[in-house]
């Protein structure tokens, strides 16, 4: 995605640009693959800021996004705690959010008023590129003061308690549901200013569902970068990136064929681009201590099955807290994430339903495990075994509806796209790596530079798409060029 985005707008500049993809298909992590008649997806779950008038629908549409193709979302999603039968519906209501959390936690009414007051606030504003409208390389402290003013009414909402864990907020809360509802809903690490941005974008319906899926998505960015101009390559992986007297000049491709250019970008996994394509040699210190020190988002398993079944009135998407966990791999899982693709007929045919369910996992055990791919395929279908056994408590005759089923484990991914440890999303979105944005380029490199998400603060699709347009910003700043997004 982030490849894509930066050829758009390098095209966009008058550079001319190629891409050397490794797979037969762009996209990277925003996959979505084909079972039967299903179509199985693995990769973006939700958008946000695609409405006119918001910033970052503008880019959107720079970048070739037809907004009919984004279905809106009144709900972020339900949570269900087995134990207790709480359940709570996150919709675009926040009077009925307010009641309902109310009623079932009442003694925490003052952080309840709080947090919706301050969520309602929030929606007031634009923050769908916040501090994200230049890369770090060059803000100045004008440009801050410039986005402080703006956001003036509401900065306390990012410093002081605002800024702490979701976490640490829970801990104080006098109902322990109530904090599994925020961790479990919103990430554990996340800090609380988070919870209350997501909530501002739910209120003011600025949230979204892909209605033609991941894959279609970046398609429609590849057909922009293909109508400016820009050409692909692909099943054209790079083996290495050339260097000669501290200039990037060019990538070896695995086949042997070495392409020169005047810059190289590279938007794979930052840790392969940095310690395999590279050297690290090259990394400077500041870069270095991200990489061994900042935290990386867990894997993720999912399983989804085909369905013979339509569920037209379930939420798109379900955190179950589990009354007895279950275990995976070598760990006890004590909650699932149920995804139901009801919202668009582009999933299944008519009357049937993807039913997806992911499960927060580890690196280590399915790599070791597909060292033995006998075992490693009978586990899967072991454990989406389990996983249907699950379901049918809340879909009550969903097994013999079953006409697909699909795993895709952590080894799946890293083996399409080299993300490390099999990481969807890159750097884990905690307190500290959301304040800190890192630098595009290596100062001890001329001529490269870092997009995607690994090059940003944290992961996801809108990170990824603004990588690009930080790189080329550095592009034409270095070149004495007018920056232009058409």
């Amino acid at each position: 995605m982030g490849g894509l985005s930066t050829g758009c707008y390098a095209q966009l500049n008058g550079y001319h640009t190629e891409i050397f993809e490794k797979h037969t298909h762009s996209g990277g992590l925003a996959a979505t693959w084909k079972r039967k008649d299903y179509r199985i997806d693995g990769g973006i779950h939700f958008l946000t800021g695609h409405k006119p008038g918001i910033a970052f629908y503008k880019i959107l549409r720079e970048i070739g996004i037809n907004p009919e193709t984004l279905v809106d979302s009144s709900t972020y999603g339900r949570f269900l705690d087995e134990n207790s039968g709480v359940i709570i519906d996150i919709t675009n209501n926040a009077n009925k959010l307010y009641q309902t959390l109310l009623n079932y936690f009442p003694d925490d009414s003052l952080f309840i008023e709080d947090l919706i007051k301050n969520a309602k606030k929030l929606s007031k504003y634009d923050l769908s590129v916040f501090g994200l409208e230049k890369p770090v390389e060059l803000k100045s402290k004008i440009d801050d003061l410039k986005e402080f003013w703006a956001l003036k009414g509401i900065l306390k909402y990012f410093t002081g308690k605002y800024n702490r864990s979701v976490d640490s907020i829970a801990k104080q809360l006098n109902h322990e549901i109530f904090g599994e509802f925020l961790k479990k809903i919103f990430l554990p690490q996340v800090p609380y200013w988070f919870v209350l941005m997501i909530l501002s974008l739910v209120f003011s319906n600025q949230l979204c569902l892909l209605r033609d899926g991941s894959n279609e998505f970046a398609k429609s960015i590849e057909r922009r970068y293909l109508a400016l101009g820009g050409k692909i390559h692909f099943s054209s992986g790079v083996k290495k990136i050339i260097v000669e007297k501290g200039s990037a000049i060019g990538v070896q491709l695995e086949n042997g064929i070495i392409e020169y250019a005047d810059y190289i970008i590279s938007s794979t996994d930052g840790f392969h681009t940095l310690f395999h394509l590279l050297g690290k040699e090259f990394v400077d210190e500041a870069t270095l201590d991200r990489y061994n020190q900042a935290d990386i988002l867990n894997p993720c398993l999912i399983i989804s099955f085909g369905v013979d079944q339509a569920f037209p009135e379930e939420p798109w998407l379900t955190v179950v807290v589990l009354n007895e966990p279950i275990t995976v791999g070598n760990q006890e899982i004590h909650e699932i994430v149920i995804r139901i693709f009801n919202y668009s007929s582009y999933f299944a045919p008519p009357e049937k339903t993807v039913v997806q369910v992911l499960i927060e996992t580890e690196w280590d055990f399915w790599n070791e495990l597909s060292k033995d791919q006998s075992l490693y395929t009978s586990y899967k279908q072991e454990i989406a075994k389990l996983i249907l056994i699950k379901l049918e408590v809340y879909f009550p005759g969903l097994s013999r509806n079953v006409q697909v089923t699909d795993v895709a484990t952590p080894y799946t991914f890293w083996h399409f796209t080299q993300s490390t440890k099999g990481s969807i999303m890159g750097w884990a979105p905690n307190v500290k790596n959301m304040l800190t944005q890192p630098k595009k380029s290596l100062p001890t490199l001329t001529n490269f530079y870092l997009a995607g998400q690994w090059s940003m603060s944290v992961g996801g699709v809108s990170p990824s798409i603004l990588s690009g347009r930080h790189v080329v910003q550095l592009l034409c700043t270095n070149d004495s060029r007018k920056f232009r997004t058409r």
